[in-house]
């Protein structure tokens, strides 16, 4: 039989590979291969009904020299009996609008083509049209009768377009629109009475260049419950700009330039529940809504939270990160009054110490984030009497956490401490927190744990003690999934893995093991670790017997010399992802299963269903013989 020889760069050299040409076919038929999609035709588009719904998909289909859309002939699904229509006409690269004759749809898009200005008219016949998108197009010019005769239109979405300048009239027809999107456009800025007609109850201009919206745009909204001016260029919000907007539960201005909000501007909102000022320039806050929920006041200049903040006794989420706090216990004063709050972010500020009790007035947190703070010291009991299940304490300067500092703190789900200065963990520090699921302890300088420091986490699944300076493996909870003990000084972690019947992931990477004595094998359960990764140790030879469920494999830049034995089919069945750069392989071969090879007889036999495979920076390896992937399929992915 003839062979084809091509080349391929496999890491920084250039591999001379030799396959035969039934190979070649092979993958040429798994590369071209797609599964066949039978549905039923109508005219040019596919017709699917479900639950008295006909979708007309006539996406994706031929175009006509000039880019005009095609429409379905109406006689091709007259047959259906359907009460509502739904027609998609997306990424057909349609640049001009016939008026359209599908008087009975009720949901149309246009999005993903190329339309550059709508006309007057195309929609007049769609009578009961309730949703329209025309998203993701070129659009730059509405003509004021462009939406002429949509009286029943509901939901209009214009993202995602090039719209800087809207007729004074376009929406004035769009008597019951009640949703409507203009985010990722143009707009500097919204003059007239653009929505006055409308029934609006949620806008969304955010992602545009605003950097004024004149008072009459937003006059007559009394509907509107939603609002969205995010990402804008917005330097001072006025009373004007909200006048008027009495049911309004949710504002978000965001990611603007806003330093100053004139005096009521919030504060007669009377129904807000929502409001997002983060990522601006704040420096003062005004007075807001004794109703408010939800507030978010990350990422500004703010030194302190004023009066106004410990006000709101109905706020249940409260954010402040990225700002200027230095005093937690000023802060927590003005926190007092907050019975119903359940989530806390005082993250990225500038806090040194947290005192005992500061947040014991606050019984109903749930979620605490003190992380990038520069905080070196806990006070005992600092979470007393709180019912907190989360606790991020990342990122700052702690040399030592006393036991009593998480004492109580029985109902804790998930701690994280990364990033800090701790050199041991104690018996205690961990004692009361039967509840943890997931703990990370990574990035800090521990050299030890004490003998019983994880021994009461009866319910932890996740433990991370990556790159720290451990070279004694602990004892670990039983029913851990996930296990990251990469970046330490482990030579050696013996059987301390073998019994963990639920682990899934398993991380040893950047170690010194020379040996690697993991096997799971047991007789009465079944063993389901689908990933691990020994990358970068010493590995001479590896073992990786009763692994049926393992998926991700990475063995890259250890002392390996061939391809490990077990890396087969027949050991390894469920094996999709392997990685082994960086060894001293001079040959690379995946043995063929006994049998036939040919792809008929592929089905009943145990060959290696790869979906990557990795052998770059080889520097012992210089071809691959013919046959070096006999014990594998090699399958590919294309968007």
């Amino acid at each position: 039989m003839a062979r084809a020889c091509v080349q391929i760069v496999v890491g920084r050299k250039t591999v001379r590979v030799i396959m035969l040409n039934s190979v070649v076919w092979l993958l040429a038929a798994i590369l071209c291969s797609r599964a066949a999609i039978s549905q039923d035709r109508c005219d040019i588009c596919r017709c699917q009904m479900s639950q008295n719904v006909l979708t007309l998909n006539c996406s994706d289909t031929d175009k006509n020299g000039v880019g005009e859309l095609r429409q379905p002939d109406l006689a091709s699904f007259q047959h259906f009996k359907y009460t509502n229509l739904i027609a998609e006409f997306e990424r057909n690269e349609v640049t001009l609008l016939p008026v359209l004759s599908l008087v009975n749809v009720s949901e149309l898009s246009l999005a993903d083509n190329s339309l550059a200005v709508l006309g007057a008219g195309s929609f007049k016949r769609l009578v009961i049209l309730k949703t329209m998108r025309l998203c993701r197009n070129h659009l730059h010019s509405l003509h004021g009768k462009a939406f002429q005769g949509l009286r029943k239109l509901e939901l209009l979405d214009l993202s995602h377009n090039q719209l800087g300048r809207l007729d004074a009239t376009v929406f004035s027809e769009l008597k019951s629109l009640r949703i409507l999107s203009l985010s990722h456009n143009r707009f500097h800025n919204l003059d007239g009475k653009l929505f006055a007609n409308t029934a609006l109850q949620s806008l969304d201009i955010s992602f545009n260049v605003l950097q004024r919206v004149e008072k009459s745009v937003l006059e007559g909204l009394e509907h509107l419950r939603s609002l969205n001016l995010a990402h804008n260029n917005l330097t001072v919000v006025g009373n004007f700009i909200v006048a008027g907007l009495v049911s309004l539960t949710n504002l978000d201005i965001s990611f603007n330039n806003i330093s100053k909000l004139e005096p009521m501007t919030i504060e007669s909102l009377k129904s807000l529940q929502n409001l997002s000022l983060s990522h601006n320039m704040l420096t003062d806050l005004p007075q807001f809504p004794v109703g408010l929920v939800s507030l978010s006041l990350g990422d500004n200049l703010l030194k302190d939270l004023g009066a106004s903040v410990g006000k709101l006794k109905a706020l249940k989420e409260l954010r402040v990160e990225g700002n200027m706090l230095e005093d937690i216990q000023v802060i927590a004063k003005k926190l007092e009054n907050m019975k119903s709050l359940e989530l806390l972010d005082l993250s990225r500020n500038k806090l040194r110490r947290v005192h005992a009790a500061a947040f014991a007035k606050l019984k109903f947190l749930l979620t605490l984030s003190l992380a990038h703070n520069l905080i070196e010291n806990l006070d005992g009991n600092t979470f007393a009497n709180i019912a907190l299940q989360s606790l991020d304490l990342s990122f700052n300067a702690l040399e030592r956490v006393e036991g009593n500092v998480l004492e109580g703190l029985r109902g804790l789900r998930s701690l994280n401490l990364a990033h800090n200065n701790l050199t041991v963990v104690d018996n205690f520090l961990l004692a009361d927190l039967g509840s943890l699921t997931d703990l990370n302890l990574s990035s800090n300088k521990i050299a030890r744990l004490e003998p019983s420091a994880l021994a009461n986490l009866v319910s932890l699944q996740s433990l991370s003690l990556s790159r720290n300076l451990l070279a004694e493996v602990p004892e670990f909870p039983a029913r851990l999934v996930s296990l990251s003990l990469g970046g330490n000084l482990f030579k050696s972690i013996g059987t301390s893995v073998n019994n963990l019947m639920n682990l899934r992931e398993l991380h040893l990477e950047d170690n010194q093991l020379k040996d690697l004595n993991v096997n799971f094998k047991h007789l009465e359960f079944y063993v389901i670790l689908q990933l691990m990764n020994v990358s970068h140790n010493l590995l001479a030879t590896i073992s990786l017997r009763n692994l049926p469920e393992l998926e991700v494999l990475d063995v890259s830049g250890n002392q390996l010399n061939e391809v490990p034995a077990d890396v087969t089919g027949a050991v390894l069945p469920a094996l999709r992802w392997l990685s082994l750069d960086y060894n001293p392989i001079r040959q690379v071969s995946f043995p063929k299963p006994s049998g036939g090879a040919d792809a008929e007889e592929r089905e009943g036999e145990r060959f290696l269903y790869l979906t990557f495979v990795s052998i770059s920076h080889m520097d012992e390896l210089t071809e691959l013989d013919a046959g070096a992937f006999a014990g594998t399929v090699l399958s590919f992915a294309w968007g």
